[in-house]
């Protein structure tokens, strides 16, 4: 899946969601980090395009990880939850991105 200044906006669908956990607040109050929830299968490169042209700012450092598999029972069935992939991102000092935690 190859990203370039073209074809990027449709792959503003694939990142899911802003975290708001005490410590991805915690990560934005003391580094100028911010933590988001994508798809399993972007890779660093491809989501620092995305989140550059998305939010319009200078990305200094990323960091990845992917989330665990949970089971879940529901209506006694047993099923798993689907597999996501957590971003941390850095800014520099003087950029923020505005209404981020839509506070």
């Amino acid at each position: 899946m190859e990203i370039n200044k073209n074809n990027y906006k449709k792959f503003f669908e694939f990142i899911k969601f802003p975290l708001q956990s005490e410590k991805s607040e915690g990560l934005f109050n003391d580094y100028v980090r911010y933590t988001l929830i994508v798809k399993r299968f972007l890779i660093k490169s491809q989501i620092k395009i995305i989140l550059e042209k998305m939010f319009d700012c200078k990305i200094i450092k990323i960091n990845t990880m992917i989330l665990p598999i949970k089971s879940k029972t529901i209506n006694k069935k047993e099923g798993f939850s689907t597999q996501y992939k957590k971003v941390h991102f850095t800014l520099p000092n003087n950029q923020k991105i505005k209404n981020f935690f839509n506070k």
